[in-house]
């Protein structure tokens, strides 16, 4: 099978500078408990206990941008979904998801085998340039995560949002994960990882990290957001737990779209 072709790359990644960076467009609804992200690539970490109030919660911090927020929901084959999930109850369109099995993530030989090729055939000096980094990077992700990125790539200003990314914890050790999503970044595509485990020190190398606290989705508004870094203005840049009741934009997706009540 052939490799997936290369994504355009930008020189910047995670520092806010117009240099080499192509600016997102002003999105229609804008969201005050971010502002600004998502104008250039980024990296979010959600966390939360409860699976099914993270998943609602971000469907609710990320609906300013749905139009260029796509989903890859990692799960087991045997792992049910939710009746009362947003995924389930069409808050996402249809052609906005995708669902793997976490093993397709995992990292492979031929992929190392293939940037080594790579660098061995195009370089001729012993300091590589960024660009050409920045490259046997991107061909060093599994084969899965390139065409994933890959397809997003060409897309004005993406936002992959990964389900569960927990599930992938595993496969990467903590210098491994940060290159994969420094890789991801460069070709320029945003990251929001969901997290529902413990949440690990790895996290401090992402833009943004947020903790959702909470008992479950029927219990919502008790439940709590706090900022652990990368919100430097707004409700969240303080670093405290704000009741999610009382954060207007998540209060009013969830008041109109979440049941009732979950099992």
């Amino acid at each position: 099978m052939a490799a997936a072709p290369a994504p355009r790359f930008i020189s910047s990644a995670t520092v806010p500078s117009p240099v080499g960076i192509v600016m997102a467009e002003p999105d229609r609804v804008s969201d005050p408990l971010m502002p600004g992200a998502f104008e250039i690539p980024i990296s979010v970490f959600l966390a939360g206990e409860s699976r099914s109030l993270l998943n609602w919660v971000a469907v609710s911090l990320l609906e300013p941008y749905s139009s260029r927020t796509y989903w890859t929901d990692v799960r087991l084959p045997s792992e049910a979904v939710d009746p009362h999930d947003p995924l389930a109850l069409g808050h996402v369109p249809k052609d906005h998801i995708r669902v793997f099995h976490p093993d397709q993530f995992q990292p492979g030989e031929e992929e190392a085998a293939r940037a080594e090729a790579y660098s061995s055939g195009l370089l001729r000096s012993d300091q590589p340039t960024t660009s050409m980094m920045m490259l046997f990077d991107f061909l060093r992700l599994p084969r899965l995560t390139q065409q994933r990125v890959t397809a997003l790539g060409s897309m004005e200003s993406p936002i992959l949002a990964v389900r569960n990314a927990n599930w992938l914890g595993g496969l990467y050790g903590a210098q491994s994960g940060g290159r994969v999503i420094q890789a991801i970044l460069r070709a320029g595509v945003s990251v929001v990882a969901l997290w529902s485990a413990p949440r690990p020190p790895e996290r401090a190398v992402l833009d943004i990290v947020l903790t959702v606290e909470g008992h479950g989705l029927d219990r919502w508004r008790e439940a709590t957001l706090r900022c652990e870094k990368g919100i430097p203005s707004g409700p969240l840049a303080s670093g405290d737990a704000c009741r999610l009741s009382d954060l207007k934009s998540i209060a009013r997706f969830l008041e109109k779209a979440a049941p009732s009540s979950s099992e």
